[in-house]
């Protein structure tokens, strides 16, 4: 039972949870569940619900829903006069106007177009789509861009970020920095990057574009950074109420804390791939469990001790005399040791 205890704790993120809400809940129950959610979250520092918090709303839901005491008649008691019937004349009356000295008459039940949706045409604005906000940041700002609509409050009036004077707040998360058609939901934006696993840490770091990107704005703390170098004070910001997932989606652990740190190492030489795997006989029958080194993807994080499940070695392949070996950590494998495919070996000291 053990063995598979790193794949239930998937239970315990928001995508364990979305697997049973996205294809069997009702709607209406989805964003119930929402609402549950976001009062945990204010509650708890930003920290998931559990799979412990979901079952009792679910027997909660169930219970009102089968309840006799709650179940209604569903006859039609909607009048015989509708709205079009109602305010219909009787006669057809025909009026000929003419405007003196106003060319821009509009009558009242048009709709300006910049009060409409410029993606969906429909009358709501871009703030309160809920399918712009459903799109990657990136095609969000460049739709932006395209209409010529404001960066700062994403506003239906057309006009330059550095005249916009409204008062801009998102109402999902409540930041004043960003607008809400602008919001960045870390769940549904999951981001691959390169984490290093360093037991000699006792901290998880990351760099300044990861606070960036997720627009951690909150007050710095001043830290001491012990290091073969010396000892040196560093100032960084501190974020709260993430997880790391595996690439493959099969393990994910909660981060306590992460700070930052722009002095995390950048050595891409440490990822291990599958060419360096079958290159060594006690390791070529896992060189298919692992992938490729993404160039595109930067090193931006530095798991330390903090997070010590990340480091218990679950499996591991060991060769003879000074060769590199291989271990399965729960985010994947790794390979510990002195590699050099080429003719000519690399002589940085790494430590």
């Amino acid at each position: 039972m053990k063995s598979f205890l790193p794949y239930l704790l998937t239970f315990d993120s928001s995508l364990g949870v979305k697997s049973f809400c996205k294809p069997g809940l009702p709607y209406n129950i989805q964003e119930r569940w929402t609402t549950t959610v976001n009062g945990y979250k204010s509650k708890n520092n930003g920290a998931y619900p559990p799979f412990s918090f979901f079952v009792p709303f679910l027997q909660n839901i169930a219970k009102v829903r089968n309840d006799p005491g709650f179940i209604y008649d569903n006859q039609d008691t909607k009048p015989t006069t509708s709205k079009q019937t109602r305010f219909q004349s009787p006669t057809q009356v025909s009026i000929i106007k003419t405007d003196i000295g106003n060319n821009d008459y509009r009558p009242p039940f048009q709709k300006s177009n910049e009060d409409l949706c410029p993606l969906h045409g429909t009358n709501h604005t871009l703030n309160t789509c809920r399918g712009f906000r459903c799109k990657p940041l990136s095609e969000r700002l460049g739709l932006v861009k395209q209409k010529g609509l404001c960066f700062k409050c994403c506003g239906p009036k057309r006009h330059f970020r550095d005249k916009c004077k409204e008062d801009v707040k998102c109402s999902v998360c409540g930041y004043c920095d960003h607008p809400s058609a602008l919001h960045v939901d870390v769940e549904n934006e999951p981001q691959q990057k390169h984490e290093e696993e360093n037991d000699q840490s006792n901290r998880t770091l990351a760099t300044s574009d990861f606070f960036n990107f997720f627009r951690e704005n909150g007050k710095e703390i001043e830290y001491a950074l012990a290091s073969c170098a010396g000892r040196f004070v560093r100032r960084g910001r501190r974020a709260f109420g993430y997880v790391l997932e595996s690439l493959d989606g099969s393990s994910c652990l909660n981060v306590p804390e992460i700070i930052e740190c722009s002095d995390i190492p950048n050595n891409r030489e440490e990822i291990p791939s599958p060419v360096i795997a079958s290159s060594y006989p006690h390791m070529k029958d896992k060189a298919s469990c692992i992938p490729d080194i993404d160039n595109q993807s930067e090193i931006q994080m530095l798991i330390g001790r903090d997070l010590i499940r990340a480091h218990h070695v679950l499996e591991h392949h060991v060769g003879v005399n000074d060769v590199p070996y291989a271990q399965f950590l729960l985010f994947g494998w790794v390979i510990v040791g002195n590699v050099c495919l080429g003719r000519f070996r690399n002589n940085n000291l790494s430590m």
